[in-house]
């Protein structure tokens, strides 16, 4: 999944380590973050950006994905 490609309306899945832990529906795209309601993610890298937590492109704890199937049903 390449982050850039993402598009507002598209569902997608926060994940951790790989882990899928829930589905997101991206509602909007800026030139750098993809937001998904309160949640907002690097468009590079789809990595969780929160100031409050310290967490950037380059250090997070949540990265962005597409959603399969099998994720669908978290």
């Amino acid at each position: 999944m390449n982050p850039i490609d993402i598009k507002p309306g598209d569902n997608v899945t926060r994940s951790i380590d790989g882990n899928p832990m829930m589905k997101l529906i991206v509602t909007s795209v800026g030139s750098d973050l993809i937001h998904c309601g309160a949640w907002a993610f690097d468009r590079r890298t789809g990595a969780e950006v929160d100031e409050e937590l310290g967490w950037c492109a380059g250090g997070t704890g949540t990265y962005l994905s597409h959603c399969n199937e099998k994720e669908l049903v978290l």
